[in-house]
């Protein structure tokens, strides 16, 4: 283990748990529950841990460790199991792509090669800044 892969250990372990936002704000009979931190501190803490995983694996962040696109729809590069990199779509908790020749629709990346990896596109080339 290198020491950025034991900075990640040390700052994931450092982590409170997540609780229901409902119940925090006494909303309990919510539907579609998402869970958040009580304090702003620990978002710095997942701040860090993501700058660090860049700098790991070179900005590619590995579908095993859960974490995904946070957008509801956004555009990505993916890896797939067979090394061949993509952009997609990640829409409704999938990564999607074209469907070939052009049909229009978007097909969702199939379980016989799966993405194994994303990372979110590049900001666009800026002239003079």
């Amino acid at each position: 283990m290198n020491d950025i892969e034991r900075a990640i250990e040390l700052i994931k372990n450092m982590l409170p748990e997540k609780v229901s936002y409902a119940n925090l704000v006494g909303a309990s009979n919510c539907y579609g529950d998402k869970y958040v931190y009580e304090e702003p501190e620990p978002y710095a803490l997942e701040l860090a841990i993501s700058s660090l995983e860049k700098q790991l694996n070179n900005g590619w962040i590995p579908v095993s460790t859960g974490r995904l696109p946070e957008e509801p729809t956004q555009r990505v590069n993916v890896t797939l199991k067979n090394e061949m990199v993509l952009e997609v779509w990640y829409i409704n908790n999938a990564f999607k792509f074209h469907e070939p020749l052009g049909c229009g629709g978007l097909e969702k990346v199939n379980d016989y090669n799966p993405v194994i990896a994303w990372q979110p596109l590049p900001e666009p080339y800026k002239e003079g800044e």
